[in-house]
């Protein structure tokens, strides 16, 4: 790192880093992408200042792989031995492997005596966020803004935030920010789309969904999200083809397996929907919604012993869901002598 990589990435930002020996490292791993587990990673923003990508071995041994590029909408493809280096804010992910195993060394890093601030203080919303005090997620999410006003990420944060709270029209201004900044940011036309939902107007959803799509079609989050605005709009054979793409494009998103099975249930297909909501089960272990679906569709099978058993894995996740426990209940006294 220190002999080789470093005056490497010194020679890229020269503005920035002036003296490699100054570089820090904030976090260095192997990352494996498999076909059949983790085969992609979506689109994001690392946390450091300089990032670094070293591809660890052949792309003979894998199908598929490379970094995705959002801004410039490529995917870049390193053989075993070559490195990148790009600053830590450009949004990228990890295309998909459809084949055998990648692995790549991914290292984060920063400046010593450098530090952006603004960043930090969206770090530490997003940790206030996530805790469910919006209300300091929000003030620190402002602050970063008037630091620096151009930072994009922060206006989507702040939608969010904005749309959550129910103030949809203050969230989609902030999202429109966001979006002016940097058009080919898919994430906030996910984001968008969803407050657009919220607020009753569909069909600003699915246009804007369909653009999400457009922009990155790896993404299973854009194909969900349309999917979803397809079943809303009823147009329940397009909404299911949506929530297939995902499960390709992540075999392990529970959301699009319950979403599907529900599809199914809703079309009669019975065995097709438990099969879709065990699978959800098991990336959504702690959700009561698909145990009470599980039970609700082996009911309508002639399982009720099965669907009880649902019912009551419902109740033990939250045992005050007054659906299951009208289920259940119901169940029961049928099932009484």
């Amino acid at each position: 790192m220190t002999s080789k990589l470093f005056p490497m990435m010194s020679a890229c930002f020269p503005t920035v880093i002036r003296d490699p020996e100054r570089l820090r490292i904030f976090d260095v791993f192997v990352v494996k992408y498999d076909a059949f587990e983790q085969s992609y990673l979506s689109v994001h923003r690392d946390s450091s200042l300089i990032s670094v990508t070293i591809a660890l071995n052949s792309k003979e041994e894998f199908d598929g792989g490379g970094m995705f590029l959002e801004p410039t909408d490529t995917v870049l493809e390193l053989d075993q031995g070559h490195a990148v280096t790009f600053a830590s804010n450009v949004r990228h992910g990890g295309n998909k492997v459809t084949k055998g195993l990648r692995y790549i060394l991914v290292g984060f890093l920063l400046y010593e005596g450098y530090c952006e601030h603004d960043r930090r203080l969206l770090q530490a919303s997003q940790v206030c966020r996530k805790q469910g005090d919006n209300v300091l997620a929000e003030r620190l999410c402002r602050e970063a803004l008037a630091l620096n006003p151009n930072r994009q990420e922060a206006w989507n944060n702040l939608g969010c935030l904005q749309r959550d709270a129910g103030d949809f029209a203050a969230g989609m201004k902030s999202f429109e920010r966001s979006l002016g900044i940097q058009d080919r940011y898919q994430e906030g036309w996910v984001n968008m789309g969803v407050c657009q939902a919220m607020s009753g107007d569909m069909s600003g959803a699915m246009k804007t969904a369909l653009h999400a799509v457009d922009l990155n079609g790896r993404d299973a989050t854009a194909h969900y999200n349309l999917g979803c605005s397809y079943a809303e709009d009823g147009n329940d054979a397009t909404a299911m083809a949506e929530f297939d793409e995902v499960i390709v494009l992540n075999a392990r998103d529970g959301d699009a397996y319950h979403r599907r099975g529900q599809l199914k249930m809703k079309g009669g297909d019975l065995s097709g929907a438990i099969a879709d909501f065990e699978s959800a089960s098991t990336f959504l272990p702690d959700s009561c919604g698909v145990q009470n679906d599980i039970g609700v569709a082996k009911y309508e099978a002639d399982d009720m012993e099965g669907a009880l058993a649902a019912f009551d894995r419902a109740l033990v996740i939250d045992p005050t869901d007054i659906q299951a426990k009208e289920n259940a209940m119901s169940l029961r006294d049928f099932l009484s002598p």
